[in-house]
C-alpha cells in the first residue's frame, strides 16, 4: 500500500541568465516488498534521500550513506526506524531491490531530475 502523503521539496536553486529557477522533487513512500519502479516511481539518489530529511512531513531526523556494498540485496532510500533513513547502493547489476523495511522506502516521481551518480564505494 502506498502512503497517501506526497512530499514536494525544492532541492536546487540555480541561476539562469540572472533569473532564479527551482527544481522540485516529489517524494513517495512505498511499502515493504514493493519497488519504486513497480509503483511507477524511481529510486531516490543518495542526495535526494538525504534531502528528504528537510521535508515537513518526513519522519526521519538522521541519515546514513552506506559506506560499502555489504547489503547488496538492498537498494535506495530505506526508512529503517521512525527517525532514520539509510541509502544503499544496491545489487552490482544495477537492479532495484524490493523495499526491505516494514516502515517503507522513499522514492521520487519518475519525472524528477536525478542528481549526478553516486561514486562507487571504497574497496
Amino acid at each position: 500500500m502506498i502512503k497517501t502523503g506526497v512530499f514536494a521539496a525544492v532541492l536546487a536553486l540555480g541561476l539562469a541568465r540572472g533569473v532564479a529557477s527551482q527544481s522540485a522533487t516529489t517524494y513517495h513512500q512505498i511499502s515493504q516488498t514493493q519497488t519504486c519502479g513497480g509503483e511507477g516511481y524511481i529510486e531516490a539518489t543518495a542526495a535526494q534521500c538525504e534531502a528528504f530529511l528537510q521535508q515537513p512531513n518526513s519522519p526521519a531526523t538522521t541519515y546514513n550513506l552506506s559506506p560499502d556494498k555489504v547489503n547488496a540485496g538492498e537498494s535506495g532510500c530505506i526508512l529503517w526506524d521512525p527517525s532514520h533513513l539509510w541509502w544503499e547502493y544496491g545489487p552490482d547489476d544495477g537492479s532495484e531491490a524490493p523495499c526491505p523495511s516494514s516502515l517503507g522506502c522513499v522514492c521520487v516521481a519518475a519525472d524528477t531530475e536525478t542528481d549526478a551518480p553516486v561514486p562507487p564505494p571504497p574497496p
